[in-house]
């Protein structure tokens, strides 16, 4: 009998150790498993599937232990015992810390929808260069969750964008080891403040400029440049040109402007000027309805604006002018007025 003593106080000493080993990683695991992987399967896998599957365990688990007489304790408790058994702790412990420095995940959760808007598609890109990281996604409230866990991925500045419906600001989505990015949409996304901008020739400018029928000798640009971006309008005319949009915006934020009361405004501030009423009607009529789109700036209230008119020789051969013979700069600040006028030059 006592030579079996130091044999189980030791069998004591590894079961005690690996219990408390257990009891230790459990928690990381299971905060692991939540933060990273839960969300991954769907709310029947995760509550109705894994209640299923554990009914069937617990109904075999029995049917297996009265047929052969099978005690849980003293199998547990020789498990624990084992050396064998602290290997593969350690092992699995390894294991947990890798993932757990190395894991990082992503999840698109349908939260606040805005009336009319039923469905969002979102796309994932690096915040750098635009480029996909993900696959678009669409997110609606009969599909409210989308996501999955990214091993080995290291730290990415990514940029969420709702591409559909437009009118929300791009929110930061950066993937960090250790951590999970949960997105949601479109709550956690600005609206965007549209202004529609108005880039008008003053009545010096007017004259000079050629008519959409002429064929010019003076060949005249447009150069737009903000805090962000310079942006180049080739051969202006005697025209209104809009700019404060994205391409697919720019629709939605023309039709803020009430073309009526538009010319009505021309009018009103040439005849301000002196001009003949005549010729003050003509030129609001021709500005009011020959216009053109200049879409890919986005602006917003306090953006500063530099508008510049390049001047530049006719074409020769061929060939695009590139002699600058004058500018003409213009600066504006952009107000919070939903449509504005940035005349040329500033009256």
């Amino acid at each position: 009998m006592s030579d079996g003593k130091p044999e189980a106080k030791r069998h004591d000493r590894w079961f005690w150790g690996n219990l408390i080993a257990c009891l230790f990683l459990a928690p990381f695991a299971t905060y692991w498993f939540q933060t990273h992987v839960q969300l991954y399967f769907s709310e029947i896998v995760v509550v109705g599937g894994v209640f299923t599957l554990w009914a069937i365990l617990r109904l075999v688990w029995g049917i297996y232990e009265r047929a052969t007489e099978l005690k849980v304790w003293d199998l547990s408790r020789r498990l624990l015992s084992s050396s064998g058994t602290t290997r593969l702790i350690i092992v699995g412990a390894i294991l947990l810390l890798v993932l757990w420095r190395t894991t990082s995940s992503i999840y698109l959760e349908f939260h606040g929808a805005k009336p009319g808007q039923n469905e969002y598609v979102i796309h994932v890109v690096n915040k750098a260069d635009g480029r996909p990281y993900l696959d678009p996604v669409t997110i609606s409230s009969t599909h409210p969750l989308t996501g999955r866990p990214i091993l080995w991925s290291g730290s990415r500045d990514l940029e969420c964008r709702i591409v559909a419906p437009i009118g929300y600001l791009p929110k930061a989505c950066p993937l960090r080891p250790g951590t999970s990015t949960r997105i949601r949409i479109p709550d956690d996304f600005p609206e965007k403040e549209y202004h529609l901008v108005r880039l008008v020739p003053g009545k010096r400018l007017y004259k000079e400029l050629p008519k959409e029928t002429d064929e010019p000798v003076v060949h005249y640009d447009l150069e737009l440049t903000t805090e962000t971006k310079k942006t180049l309008l080739e051969d202006y005319r005697r025209q209104t040109v809009y700019v404060g949009a994205e391409d697919a915006e720019m629709g939605l934020v023309k039709s803020m402007e009430d073309q009526p009361a538009y010319q009505q405004f021309l009018t009103t501030q040439f005849r301000a000027g002196r001009m003949d009423p005549i010729k003050a009607e003509e030129m609001a009529a021709v500005l009011s309805t020959s216009a053109r789109n200049w879409p890919g700036t986005y602006l917003k209230s306090g953006d500063r604006v530099t508008v510049k008119i390049i001047w530049r020789g006719a074409p020769v051969d061929g060939k695009e002018p590139t002699e600058v013979l004058s500018e003409l700069t213009t600066t504006y600040t952009v107000t919070g007025d939903k449509v504005q006028t940035i005349w040329i030059p500033a009256p």
